[in-house]
């Protein structure tokens, strides 16, 4: 049972998403594979509407090429002027460098990821507790008053 207890808590904590924020990209020309979000221009988001759709802010794509005249990405999601993200299937788009307002990609937030990791755990336990799983920590875990002699 200690056992089970342990594989269920591991498992839950190697499912935790992590948490993400956006921060710029340091260079003009960003290494070919990096994940990447570029916001738009208001003209290069009408400039590149016949391609994307209207009204889009930002493309999200893994770089393929970066020569001087334009980015060249395998689009993976375009987000509306709204927030609403599209999906894509890694279609290949040259987006021209004057379109570009922002260059940034995703960079794991250690602090958030270690507090959203700690209020699983707590949260995980509390289910354990409701369950029958065992008792607060001690019993989750398999030090409660039943694993005692």
């Amino acid at each position: 049972m200690k056992r089970r207890r342990l594989l269920l808590l591991s498992l839950a904590l190697g499912a935790l998403p992590g948490c993400y924020r956006l921060t710029p990209v340091a260079t003009s020309s960003p290494e070919r594979g990096l994940e990447v979000r570029v916001g738009l221009t208001d003209e290069g988001s009408f400039r590149l509407a016949p391609l994307i759709g209207p009204r889009i802010a930002a493309i999200d794509g893994r770089v393929l090429e970066a020569p001087d005249t334009a980015l060249v990405l395998a689009v993976q999601a375009v987000v509306a002027q709204g927030g609403r993200s599209m999906a894509w299937s890694q279609e290949r788009l040259a987006v021209p460098r004057t379109a570009i307002a922002s260059l940034r990609t995703r960079t794991l937030d250690r602090r958030k990821s270690w507090i959203v990791a700690g209020l699983s755990v707590v949260g995980i336990i509390a289910l354990g507790d409701a369950f029958g799983l065992g008792t607060g920590f001690d019993g989750f875990l398999g030090g409660g008053k039943g694993d005692r002699k």
